[in-house]
């Protein structure tokens, strides 16, 4: 009795294991896929009543971007595998609740550990921008949506140097609106998931900005 007691104890031990396995090789797996990439596709779901995208590299569906961008306690943007473990996150913070007039915002990993920050810098003339820290507080990018071109949204991300690391380009032509997003160089500080989380945001300022007009 005892040693099938213990037998089913060291199966369901093992089954643990091998389940806690597979979820991290899938978040491994969509890290290194995402990371890897100079081109990614983030296709928007037509049928979702909230933020929704599908992440598509080279034809394939290898993982979402979905959030909430009018929760009153901070819009959350997460990129999760497609078996919906959270592998990066974005959390932005209440701009009535932290009394502050400008959007901003941390990001955090599969761990919910904070390794970075976004900020709007104020007072824009043509365009609102956005600065890039890393978990040191150092500031080591930013975004912008490019005000030259007017047929579609294109967006931009630079270095600490002021070099494009990476461009977004809206495709607003397709039945399912496409952001894609190419890598122009490789950073270490701006990897492709924060570049896929900004492009998220910049493209829902401009969807709301033209709500309001």
């Amino acid at each position: 009795m005892i040693k099938k007691i213990i037998l089913v104890i060291a199966t369901l031990l093992s089954i643990v294991i091998i389940n806690h396995k597979v979820n991290a090789d899938s978040i491994d797996d969509l890290n290194s896929k995402i990371e890897h990439a100079n081109k990614i596709e983030l296709e928007q779901n037509f049928f979702s009543f909230s933020t929704s995208y599908n992440i598509i590299i080279k034809g394939d569906v290898v993982g979402t971007l979905t959030g909430d961008f009018y929760h009153p306690f901070g819009d959350t943007l997460k990129i999760k595998t497609l078996d919906d473990k959270t592998t990066y996150s974005e959390k932005q913070q209440s701009r009535w609740m932290n009394m502050s007039i400008n959007r901003g915002g941390v990001f955090k990993d599969r761990n919910n550990k904070q390794i970075g920050a976004i900020k709007e810098v104020p007072f824009q003339l043509f365009s609102h921008q956005f600065n890039i820290y890393n978990e040191k507080g150092n500031k080591v990018g930013s975004s912008y949506k490019d005000p030259f071109h007017l047929a579609s949204n294109h967006y931009l991300i630079k270095n600490k140097s002021g070099g494009t690391v990476f461009k977004g380009v809206t495709d607003s032509f397709r039945i399912n609106k496409t952001i894609n997003i190419k890598r122009i160089k490789k950073s270490k500080d701006v990897t492709m998931k924060k570049a896929l989380i900004i492009m998220a945001i910049e493209e829902a300022i401009e969807e709301k900005d033209k709500d309001d007009d």
